[in-house]
């Protein structure tokens, strides 16, 4: 519960995360897009949410920035937002949804976006997500 609380006071999302929303409203339309709202729900009634959500596709894109890998504060606890990560993606997968991870390697690059998601389409038209597992 307290990963929850804590993640919830940061709404922080970057301008890749933001750009890359965009692109998949271009792609999927606006209506088939949802943006860190509460979809899955854990065994105790919890509701989590994930960065960027494809309804028809039933699948969560996690756009995991240098805060997912790297200490940058002092108060920053990398080992409770790993935890709460791989929590999260049990959560996903428990609630009959797919995953997709884009690892962010630092500041926003408008290329490294379009990139990433010229890879994500070309995963979709393979089917890579399927297993629950992608993580480029």
């Amino acid at each position: 519960r307290g990963g929850i609380n804590s993640a919830e006071q940061q709404k922080r999302r970057s301008k890749a995360e933001i750009h890359f929303a965009q692109l998949c409203i271009q792609q999927f339309g606006q209506d088939n897009i949802v943006c860190n709202e509460k979809i899955f729900k854990d065994n105790k009634g919890c509701m989590w949410d994930c960065d960027i959500f494809i309804k028809s596709l039933k699948l969560a894109i996690l756009y995991d920035g240098l805060w997912h890998k790297q200490k940058l504060t002092k108060k920053h606890n990398l080992l409770q937002i790993q935890n709460r990560d791989k929590l999260k993606r049990k959560i996903i997968v428990d609630n009959g949804y797919s995953y997709y991870t884009i690892n962010d390697p630092g500041k926003y690059n408008k290329k490294f976006v379009e990139d990433q998601f010229n890879i994500f389409i070309t995963s979709l038209k393979n089917k890579d997500h399927v297993d629950s597992s992608n993580s480029v």
